[in-house]
């Protein structure tokens, strides 16, 4: 597995099996909760997560103000 691939999003019976795994108990109010966090969360992570050159980091494209030693 690459970690430069998206991952696909569990479904919700998939996620609900997951849960259950986890001796996580909520009804079914929290769990609907629960899985949309976990698709915005994946979603998230999905944009964060990119390879980035060394000219998105913001130190290396901005200078100090240059001031006058007079």
């Amino acid at each position: 597995k690459r970690d430069d691939m998206p991952q696909a999003v569990l479904s919700e019976k998939e996620f609900r099996s997951l849960v259950s795994q986890q001796g996580l108990a909520c009804n079914e109010a929290e769990f609907a909760e629960f899985h949309n966090a976990y698709v915005l969360v994946r979603a998230m992570a999905s944009r964060v997560r990119k390879p980035r050159s060394h000219m998105a980091e913001p130190s290396a494209i901005f200078s100090p103000a240059q001031t006058s030693s007079t």
